[in-house]
């Protein structure tokens, strides 16, 4: 009753979760509760009623959104709750069509590589149910999306293009064999699984080279896009996407400007999934940029950005927090299904790779030394060897050659040169310090990775930092990618110049600490927030928690058990390195998990040899069993530490570029 008398706008983010619990509740057969539990969920389904109905009153689109990534495991949700307003099947038709084209936006060979890689082949393989929703959903997407003899309305021409020859291929008979016409699939007609991923790979890699990145016409991969007109009245308006995640309260969704248009160019990014910036103009004569992301289940981008705004909340309590203006920077990401979603472009804003690239050139002379004793194709078993064998000097010793080629002072010299003024440069530089160290213990604690030189953007005008494409969070860098991530945080070389002279001893490791031990002291609050992970795990945690259990027959059960109790462990104090080793032994690489339980090199790795700050007298106090935690500004020693070890980052992936 409570939430009900507050404006819809104040709990307007927080509709995914509602969905989710809701939806968690309603899965609860009840020959496997008790009645006491019954009534809880009947209370609860109950209590959130009032809050739906308001929600689809002020915020109809917005409310769609978040309601069209769980649909299929809700069907009948709206309906139980009698929330079917005319205005809103209005509303659910027109953003359905909107939904689907921003869908058209990812490469169709991307989106056929995703249907036969992520669920086809693990269900030949025996990994995966044949019932699965999410197979079933996908491929009732390429279905639409491909399966059409002539071109709609909707699809550009590129894709009709594209249509036409897969229909004109085996693979397609084969994929079409599946369906069986009523909301199921068969496979007893598929070829071996190696048949299966040779034509898929062929057809797909040949179809690749058509879909180049750089500027593109709308009209090749959206013709409803490109013919856009918004209409300024009635329920098949369309609003600019900015509700969940921006940082504007708006009264209603009435308050949002109205698309009018999208540009008839979009920008088609270099990175793997082909990401596309498109330009929605609104009727306020302002021109509103969003990357449109297919491939990816962005609950999870959404669900970091909502962990980051719960910590923004709590260093807004701390009055040493609040003193030194630390706080990270957010953005709206707005998921329209499980593979398809919407992140606001962030502009004004330039990557650590376009500042250092120019600079760099001159020093991209071969970087993997391990590959010296293997040949290029072999890049896995060199790194593995290696890391295997930390002990071993030249690996060490070339990583530090290297490091002092590079000037550790262009970043710094980037920066400030945007500054006029003495005191310009002085706030660029605490800007960027006050970032770096609230982002810094953010990220640890979700256990954000690949921080590579294209994934972290600064603010031109400020130098503030913001942190982009979590698709790798909560330790999967560490236990998924060939080459396990050992850093706790990105600290090298280029950004402990910009703080120079005090480097991060000086202006970063008592931030750090600072915005640590807020955290730990209001672990209650962000272990509730970090809970929406457990109770509705994003995609890419099923398909993870296939590879790192194959063994259990709960695997996700499994896999998120082991993801919220790393999290307590930090919040604890536990150890970074004891952190990194847990993280290791559930690998999905064989070598690593190996390793990581017989304590060989990769472990001597992560323990620094034995001599990791703190770690000695952590383990100690453990084995005595006495209060074995770590201080906050210990933590922090050791996580520096950590970052910045050279062996570590000698035995990092060339391409995190670990020696700028």
């Amino acid at each position: 009753r409570r939430c009900a008398a507050l404006p819809a706008s104040f709990l307007i983010s927080w509709v995914p979760r509602m969905f989710s619990t809701v939806i968690q509740r309603k899965d609860i057969q009840p020959e496997d509760i008790k009645e006491q539990e019954q009534k809880q969920v009947r209370k609860l389904t109950n209590a959130l009623l009032p809050l739906f109905q308001s929600f689809v009153t002020a915020f109809p689109q917005t409310v769609f959104f978040a309601y069209r990534t769980v649909r299929d495991d809700a069907q009948s949700l709206f309906k139980d709750y009698t929330l079917l307003s005319q205005s809103w099947k209005e509303q659910e038709s027109h953003c359905e069509d909107f939904c689907v084209a921003l869908r058209h936006l990812h490469n169709p060979d991307l989106q056929l590589k995703d249907l036969c890689n992520e669920y086809v082949v693990p269900v030949l393989e025996g990994k995966l149910a044949r019932d699965d929703k999410n197979l079933l959903t996908a491929y009732k997407e390429l279905a639409e999306d491909m399966f059409v003899t002539a071109p709609a309305a909707t699809i550009g021409w590129k894709r009709s293009d594209f249509n036409s020859k897969l229909l004109r291929s085996q693979l397609c008979g084969i994929l079409k064999s599946m369906d069986q016409h009523d909301g199921s699939l068969q496979f007893n007609k598929m070829p071996a699984k190696e048949v299966f991923k040779k034509l898929c790979t062929e057809f797909t890699d040949a179809e690749s080279k058509h879909f180049k990145p750089g500027k593109l016409p709308l009209k090749q991969f959206s013709a409803f896009l490109s013919g856009f007109e918004g209409v300024t009245k009635g329920s098949k308006t369309l609003t600019v996407p900015r509700t969940i995640g921006n940082h504007v309260v708006q009264a209603t969704e009435e308050s949002l400007p109205i698309v009018a248009s999208f540009a008839q160019e979009i920008l088609a990014l270099s990175s793997i999934r082909r990401p596309k910036k498109i330009t929605m103009r609104g009727q306020d004569g302002r021109e509103y940029n969003y990357l449109v992301k297919g491939g990816e289940d962005l609950r999870q981008d959404e669900r970091v950005q909502q962990m980051v705004r719960c910590v923004n909340q709590v260093l807004g309590m701390d009055a040493r927090c609040v003193q030194r203006r630390l706080a990270l920077s957010t953005y709206a990401v707005i998921p329209v299904s499980k593979q398809t979603g919407l992140m606001e472009w962030v502009d004004n804003t330039t990557t650590f790779g376009s500042i250092l690239e120019p600079h760099l050139d001159k020093f991209q002379q071969p970087r993997n030394w391990h590959l010296k004793e293997h040949p290029p194709k072999l890049k896995s078993t060199a790194y593995e060897n290696s890391i295997k064998n930390p002990e071993r000097a030249e690996y060490e010793q070339q990583f530090l050659e290297t490091l002092q080629s590079v000037d550790s002072t262009y970043l710094r010299h980037a920066i400030l040169a945007r500054a006029t003024t003495a005191q310009g440069e002085f706030m660029m530089r605490s800007n960027f310090s006050q970032s770096l160290s609230a982002m810094n213990c953010a990220h640890y604690l979700v256990g954000i990775g690949d921080r590579h030189l294209d994934n972290t953007l600064m603010k031109l005008e400020n130098g503030t930092l913001v942190g982009i494409d979590f698709g790798h969070a909560f330790g999967s860098a560490t236990q998924l990618l060939p080459v396990p991530e050992l850093m706790p945080f990105r600290l090298t070389r280029q950004l402990v110049g910009v703080l120079e002279p005090l480097d991060s001893e000086g202006l970063l490791k008592r931030s750090m600490a600072f915005t640590m031990e807020a955290l730990r002291r209001n672990k209650d609050i962000l272990k509730t927030t970090v809970s929406i992970f457990a109770e509705d795990p994003p995609l890419n945690w099923h398909h993870n928690a296939r590879r790192q259990h194959p063994e259990k027959q709960d695997k996700l059960v499994w896999t998120v058990r082991e993801k919220m109790q790393i999290v307590d462990m930090k919040l604890a104090g536990e150890h970074p390195s004891e952190i990194t080793l847990k993280e290791l032994r559930s690998s999905c690489i064989p070598w690593v998990k190996e390793e990581a339980a017989a304590g060989k090199g990769l472990c001597r790795l992560v323990e620094g040899g034995g001599a990791r700050v703190h770690l000695r007298k952590y383990r100690e106090d453990k084995e005595r069993d006495v209060k074995h935690s770590l201080t906050s500004f210990q933590q922090v020693e050791a996580l520096i530490d950590q970052a910045t070890d050279s062996r570590i980052l000698a035995h990092t992936w060339s391409g995190w570029k670990p020696w700028t």
